[in-house]
């Protein structure tokens, strides 16, 4: 189909109409026969043109990380295709920022759609799943990260102590907040279920500073403003911790990538 090809009337995906698309693919079902050699997997690598994208692919050693390039590929390359109006993906060339955000180089969407005039769009990939979102006008990035009890032979380990560096000091001072109100939220629910709890037998369940107004961050013990460094009892580096990390850590990939 030509570059000049009407838009269909009706999209059969939804969003694509408007450029706005949210999609999530699950590949732990796709077992390719043969893996990289086989007829099958070696069709899907035909459909990605651009050389640097080949090489990039071909760069993972583990097949389970090729699948996942190749299926972020390929949804980058539907996403095209959909908002453009296009059966195939023959006239589309996807190009990447110096920051390895891809872009639709060619073919741009019509002039008489200005309301696509910035489209684009980003994706990401871990653990079983493959992410994409795009937008039409406002700059668009996505993060996924796998939980770490999902993620292949992942064995434990502070997460805080290994990702310390790569937060600010404000930063990891947000997370923790966030992971203390979080299991203060859990604990009040647990205490309301138990019925027969006297009136006032709330305050043995919840934080004393959920009584009383104190800050959160108390539950941390040592305090930065006591040793002038990160807190470093940090007893919350369980999976409500992680869970607030990845939040915040995923959030702030998408805004970096979303930039390129």
């Amino acid at each position: 189909m030509s570059s000049s090809a009407q838009a269909p009337t009706g999209h059969p995906l939804g969003g694509a109409a408007e450029g706005r698309l949210r999609w999530a693919v699950n590949n732990a079902e796709w077992k390719p026969k043969g893996e990289y050699n086989g007829s099958e997997f070696q069709f899907l690598l035909s459909l990605i043109r651009e050389p640097l994208e080949r090489e990039a692919i071909d760069k993972f050693v583990r097949f389970v990380d090729q699948k996942r390039a190749v299926l972020s590929r390929l949804l980058v390359r539907r996403a095209c295709a959909a908002v453009l109006g296009f059966s195939n993906y023959k006239e589309i060339e996807i190009a990447r920022t110096k920051g390895k955000k891809p872009f639709l180089r060619k073919p741009r969407p019509r002039d008489d759609r200005p309301d696509l005039c910035n489209f684009n769009f980003n994706v990401s990939h871990e653990g079983e799943w493959v992410v994409l979102a795009s937008e039409p006008l406002c700059l668009c990035g996505v993060d996924v990260a796998a939980p770490h009890d999902r993620r292949p032979g992942g064995k434990e380990f502070d997460v805080f102590e290994t990702f310390k560096e790569q937060l600010t000091d404000m930063e990891w001072r947000t997370v923790e907040r966030e992971a203390v109100s979080a299991m203060a939220k859990r604990m009040t629910k647990d205490t309301g279920k138990n019925k027969h709890m006297p009136g006032r037998g709330a305050g043995h369940m919840l934080p004393a500073c959920m009584m009383d107004g104190q800050d959160p961050m108390s539950l941390f013990g040592n305090s930065e403003e006591e040793n002038g460094n990160r807190p470093t009892t940090r007893p919350l580096n369980q999976p409500v911790g992680y869970q607030a990390f990845q939040r915040f850590w995923s959030a702030k990939e998408a805004f970096v990538k979303a930039r390129g």
